[in-house]
């Protein structure tokens, strides 16, 4: 049997003969982001190279940095890049907690396995 569906002269599908006789692929779900990992993102983007061209011609910085001068050279610039720069570091201390949080979870499951 042929891999193509059937269809008639004038190129419709026969009668009962599907169009997709496969059917849909398989979709597979999207990972749900937690907020550690969503933080994990801020800061993986935040620190990002990219191009920026300045006076010296162009120079490589990471995307804080770009933020950064952008504010500091003074031009109207909106409120993007300090919107950025705080996004990056509400992620930087979310981060920084949920790495003490789990060292604190270690240090107490080490001594509840020590009193045993």
């Amino acid at each position: 049997m042929s891999d193509h569906p059937k269809r008639t002269t004038s190129g419709q599908f026969a009668k009962g003969q599907s169009g997709n006789p496969a059917g849909a692929a398989a979709r597979k779900p999207k990972p749900i982001l937690t907020p550690h990992d969503i933080n994990l993102l801020i800061l993986d983007i935040a620190t990002r190279e990219t191009q920026l061209r300045t006076d010296r011609g162009f120079e490589t910085v990471n995307m804080i940095e770009r933020n950064a001068l952008a504010l500091a050279s003074g031009n109207k610039v909106g409120t993007a890049p300090g919107a950025f720069i705080a996004l990056a570091k509400a992620a930087a201390w979310g981060v920084q907690r949920h790495r003490e949080r789990e060292e604190e979870e270690a240090r107490i499951a080490a001594q509840r396995e020590a009193q045993r």
